[in-house]
């Protein structure tokens, strides 16, 4: 089992390319910036013809939206950092350049999530009221549920203010010695929300890739400041079996 890049230059995770019906990916810099690229244009980069796309406008909040029913393809009408849904022909995306994307599906109910959770929507817990909604409004057992949380800036990298550091559980921050200021685990601190909020934790799953540090493959807007460019992350549902595309392993 492994994390791929493709020949589109999107990130995969292998065994979920055993779901047909799924479609998913984080994009890298080889994908392109997906800053202001209009919603129409994005499904052909993730080899997704035929999808509409649903974005949202992101505003670092704990809001999380179920995927409007009005239109297939949307422009950035949302105000809000989560989507999830259970529409076909449909992705649903969150765009990121240092802060965590996570994505969400439940294989038994065939209905996803994208999660946009930098620091504050991690403090907001975000991650738990996605997989809240996704109980309430579509009976998905957080068991069943399997998560994938993508490239993000690392560890010991993520220098955060005390302000931030206190609002959150001392296990996801460290401090090295000579530090001014503490670092915050954001992947550590997303992926404990989920375990919180009901699934298993082997079926959470971190790509491991630091944006910050990989910057032949990642935007980072703390490294490159306000011109830093951004990924995207998708999820969505198809009723047809997709083909397989071209797979380079990364390290």
């Amino acid at each position: 089992m492994s994390w791929r890049i493709d020949g589109r230059g999107v990130l995969r995770w292998e065994p979920w390319e055993r779901y047909s019906w799924l479609q998913h990916g984080f994009s890298t810099r080889a994908a392109g910036d997906f800053r202001d690229l209009p919603a129409e244009q994005v499904s052909q980069k993730f080899g997704a013809e035929g999808f509409g796309v649903v974005l949202l406008r992101q505003t670092h909040s704990s809001v999380v939206h179920a995927e409007p029913a009005a239109s297939a393809a949307m422009p950035e009408r949302l105000e809000g950092d989560a989507l999830v849904g259970d529409r076909e022909n449909r992705l649903l995306g969150v765009r990121t350049a240092d802060c965590g994307a996570l994505l969400l599906v439940d294989p038994r109910n065939r209905v996803a999530a994208a999660v946009h959770a930098g620091w504050r929507g991690a403090a907001a817990r975000i991650v738990g009221k996605a997989v809240e909604r996704l109980a309430a409004d579509y009976r998905c057992d957080p068991g069943d549920l399997e998560a994938l949380i993508g490239p993000c800036i690392g560890a010991d990298r993520y220098e955060v203010g005390e302000e931030v550091a206190e609002q959150f559980d001392a296990g996801h921050l460290s401090r090295p010695e000579g530090a001014a200021r503490p670092f915050l685990d954001l992947v550590s601190a997303n992926r404990a929300q989920l375990i919180d909020a009901g699934l298993r934790p082997e079926s959470v799953v971190a790509a491991g890739l630091c944006t910050y540090q990989r910057e032949e493959l990642f935007f980072s807007h703390r490294r490159d400041g306000a011109a830093a460019g951004r990924m995207l992350s998708v999820i969505g549902l198809s009723p047809v079996e997709a083909p397989p595309g071209s797979l380079s392993t990364i390290s």
